[in-house]
């Protein structure tokens, strides 16, 4: 039973990344499932790659609030921009982004 369910549930997801031609040289494919662990696989590949996302995009926002805010301490804006202002321009980037959308 232990056996089945190590082989099902925690070495075969690892496993199904490999080619069927791999995959069938391992010494105990009989023991697992391969469709739930095809489907164990998928969905952890789905988490990671939406974690990963949500990482990389939260770096990305943070990189560009951070130029608008050089930008307007440094004086490149020629119009003087308040605290609210730049905020709001950080916001509006924030949200318009099709990415935030996706993620939420």
């Amino acid at each position: 039973m232990w056996t089945n369910f190590f082989w099902t549930y925690i070495a075969s997801p690892i496993a199904a990344l490999l080619p069927e031609r791999w995959r069938r040289a391992l010494p105990t494919t009989m023991c697992a499932h391969w469709e739930r662990a095809a489907a164990l696989s998928g969905f952890l590949e789905i988490l990671a790659a939406i974690v990963g996302l949500g990482f990389w995009y939260m770096w990305e926002m943070t990189r560009r609030i951070g130029q608008i805010t050089d930008v307007s301490e440094t004086g490149q804006i020629p119009v003087g921009l308040s605290e609210h202002q730049v905020q709001g321009a950080a916001l509006t980037t924030f949200y318009m982004n099709p990415l935030t959308w996706i993620l939420f």
